[in-house]
Parts: C-alpha cells; structure tokens; sequence
C-alpha cells in the first residue's frame, strides 16, 4: 500500500487531534488523594486542638498535596503501617493541608511559619494550646537508599516520640 502526502497529513491531524483530546482530559481531572482541595484545614484545627486539649495530645499538621508523591508516601505510610497508625492515634491529632501548587491554604503556612518553605511534605508540631512546638521538613525520614521511594518507619516515630506529650522537660 502506497500512502499519499494528503493521506499521511491526513493521519498525522488526526493523530494530532486525539492526542490533544486525552491532554485536555487529563489536565482538567483532579489527583485523587488524601488532601481535600474542599476542606477547611483552620477550622479542622481548631476542632483537632480542642480533642488534643481533651486527650492530652498534641497536634500534627501535614502541608501537602495530592499532585506530591512523597505527600502521598508519607499519608501511606501514616495510614498504612500498623505501628506508626496506631501511635499516631493514641498521640496525636492529625490534619492534613492541602496546598495546591502553593496556591491553597497558605494563609495557615504564614500562621505556622512558613513550614512550605522547607518542601512538600512539611510538618507543623503544635502542643494542645496551639503554641508552635516545630516545623519539620521530611526529607530526614527518606530511607537512605536511592532505590527506596518511601519513608523509613523508624525514623518518623523517632521524631513523633521525641515531640509526644508531655514534652521531656515536662515530665
């Protein structure tokens, strides 16, 4: 079969116009994930503090977002691992920011201090008054091998335990 300029043209338009078509389909669909683009993180804190200040806990601020793939190892790894779920639960309240492309919510990083500055995901440490105990960039909890793409279990109860409540100096 001997194709023609036109017929060759012809296909490549139509390859051209398929391929824009699945472009624009997929620029305008949303990244599922754990981070509601519709939540109201200020006044989920505000509720987490008041449970905090009920149970004794403190209160862990995750700025992130769905598009991040390390916001979305860290939530796994916060919702999946047994032992870091269940210390987390038992220890801290948790809320989840969703910054966009550090276009949503960044009043509440101004309020905290800046923590996006240090990288998606950063963490905010708030006592149960609400004071800012610390911000916390989460690359330190990477596994230190290249071919590991998640955060290392240990490392990240390390640094929930170091800031549990009561802080050591309240003991």
């Amino acid at each position: 079969m001997i194709l023609t300029r036109k017929t060759v043209s012809l296909l490549l338009a139509a390859g051209v116009i398929v391929l824009l078509i699945l472009t624009a389909k997929y620029i305008g669909k949303k990244t599922e994930g754990p981070y509601r683009a519709d939540g109201k993180p200020g006044m989920e804190i505000q509720a987490a503090l008041e449970q905090a200040q009920q149970k004794g806990q403190h209160l862990l601020v995750v700025f992130g977002a769905n598009w991040c793939p390390w916001c979305r190892a860290l939530h796994h790894l916060m919702e999946e691992n047994r032992e870091v779920h269940e210390y987390l639960k038992q220890n801290y309240q948790v809320v989840l920011v969703d910054v966009g492309r550090r276009d949503r919510n960044m009043e509440l990083d101004s309020l905290y201090g800046h923590p996006v500055k240090l990288g998606l995901p950063a963490l905010v440490l708030l006592d149960e008054r609400g004071e800012l105990l610390t911000l916390q960039e989460t690359g330190v909890f990477e596994f230190s091998s290249r071919e590991s793409k998640a955060h290392d279990p240990e490392k990240f109860l390390n640094f929930l335990k170091r800031w549990q409540h009561p802080l050591p100096e309240e003991k």
